[in-house]
């Protein structure tokens, strides 16, 4: 039993000895492959101080979303709003007086002021129309029927045509603030009729004159015109129109 002992434990010794050289001789080889590798990462606290090589490339161009079509084109020519605000139609009426007169200078003494109620027909009837191609648009146009309103209205004639005209009182309103509105005006080669708005009124004014006779070339025009100068409460925007300019 002890030789049978001791020749077990010498293979222990054999093998380990045999193990320890195989291990020293490896040692280099995986020393060279460790030292290739790339070193582990360490831990990132805090901000990125470098993107990987992957996020380095250039970005991708992302177009805007298109925007979003509206239901319907909005309202054509639509008026600014008017800085000039009165509190209430008299004095708004009673303000225009003042800047007509003003306007027309000496002639007007001459024109026939009067105070009370009129006919007027107002632009403020949207109805909903198609474009050529389909598309739905708000138009406004006249009621159905005029209203008896509140007016203050200035009838001047001049024969000569030596009084200030139209143009006068449209500077006048203008440079107090009133807007022009387009839904009330046209032109002609006889005529001219538009309206300026404050908050509380609307103003139309309407000029006629010869406008002469283009077949005739001896036809002398008449130098004179006339004026009408209609004062009006201006009425609250309906729903529906302030839906459409919000549109």
């Amino acid at each position: 039993m002890a030789a049978g002992t001791r020749a077990a434990a010498l293979e222990l010794r054999s093998f380990a000895a045999a193990t320890a050289i195989l291990v020293g001789a490896a040692a280099p080889c995986m020393l060279a492959a460790r030292s290739d590798a790339a070193p582990a990462a360490a831990p990132v606290h805090g901000a990125l101080l470098a993107r990987p090589d992957s996020l380095r490339r250039g970005r991708i161009a992302i177009p805007p979303p298109a925007p979003s079509a509206s239901d319907t084109i909005l309202l054509d020519n639509e008026p600014e709003d008017p800085r000039a605000s009165y509190g209430t139609f008299e004095a708004a009426r009673e303000s225009l007086a003042v800047i007509v007169r003003r306007a027309l200078g000496a002639c007007a003494d001459s024109a026939r002021w009067t105070r009370g109620r009129t006919h007027f027909l107002y632009w403020d009837k949207l109805t909903l129309l198609q474009t050529t191609d389909g598309h739905p648009m708000w138009n406004v146009e006249p009621r159905d029927s005029e209203a008896w309103v509140p007016s203050l209205t200035v009838n001047l004639i001049s024969v000569s045509g030596d009084c200030p005209d139209y143009q006068s009182i449209s500077n006048a309103l203008s440079a107090a603030g009133w807007s022009d509105n387009a839904y009330y005006g046209a032109d002609g080669t006889d005529g001219t009729v538009f309206a300026h708005c404050c908050r509380e009124a609307i103003c139309r004014v309407q000029a006629q004159w010869d406008g002469g006779d283009d077949s005739d070339s001896t036809y002398v025009a008449d130098p004179g015109f006339s004026l009408e100068v209609v004062c009006v409460p201006r009425p609250r925007d309906s729903a529906a129109y302030r839906r459409a300019r919000r549109r």
